[in-house]
């Protein structure tokens, strides 16, 4: 007999680490708890799913979406009313939800739509378009366009991510193309911007915006090309 990462004996003859496939089940379910590795070959409904180890599924549909240290792979769409917690979500299709709250990392490569506010302390990594009322990014995030009323996106700073080799924390913020009403951004780097109103600070470099009302960049931030008729507005660094 030998012992797994998961602290369970497995005979070594017969046993493997892989997890062994299960239907999902034909009705959706009140509440599943994942606190072991398991894998759903269809899609999975419930009212809450709680992911306190790693689950795989090849879809996802439910109220509540809880991370409690967990991993979640989906393999096609997820769609929840809300997510919370902590831990990785990985989607290979598109994200839906009305509210998202984690700490951690989400990396999807469809669309994510999100009806409210998309709040995340760790990394994003989008392929598609991120759209939601409110963006609330605190780490570093890789995508192709930002779509929001108010965007707030800051990188992570601490010496922590180095020494313990969280790098994907501190990999800086880059997007490609980001619309929104208002922007309050750190560290960013983007080709195109459009917003009514834009504060860039601490190393943010923008190629082209276009702002309705404001633009304003402190000493360390630049824009080259600047459109539309706002007013420049010189800050100080923060």
């Amino acid at each position: 007999m030998q012992t797994n990462a998961h602290g369970t004996e497995r005979n070594s003859d017969t046993d493997s680490d892989e997890i062994a496939p299960e239907a999902a089940p034909v009705r959706g379910i009140g509440t599943l708890e994942i606190r072991e590795p398991r894998q759903f070959c269809g899609i999975v409904r419930a009212r809450t799913i709680h992911v306190a180890d790693v689950l795989d599924a090849h879809g996802i549909i439910c109220d509540c979406l809880i991370l409690d240290n967990g991993t979640l792979q989906c393999f096609a769409d997820l769609h929840a009313h809300r997510i919370s917690g902590n831990g990785c979500i990985r989607i290979n299709g598109a994200l839906e939800c009305d509210s998202l709250d984690l700490t951690g990392d989400l990396e999807t490569h469809g669309e994510i739509i999100c009806s409210g506010t998309l709040n995340i302390n760790g990394s994003l990594i989008n392929t598609r378009r991120v759209t939601a009322d409110t963006i609330i990014l605190n780490g570093a995030c890789k995508g192709r366009e930002l779509d929001g009323r108010n965007l707030d996106i800051r990188p992570l700073n601490s010496n922590m991510f180095a020494r313990f080799g969280m790098n994907r924390f501190d990999a800086g913020i880059e997007v490609v193309q980001i619309n929104a009403n208002q922007l309050k951004a750190q560290g960013l780097r983007c080709q195109s911007l459009k917003a009514n109103k834009a504060l860039l600070r601490n190393d943010s470099h923008v190629q082209s915006a276009i702002c309705d009302a404001a633009l304003g960049t402190d000493r360390t931030s630049s824009v080259v090309l600047v459109g539309g008729d706002c007013r420049r507005v010189h800050l100080k660094t923060a």
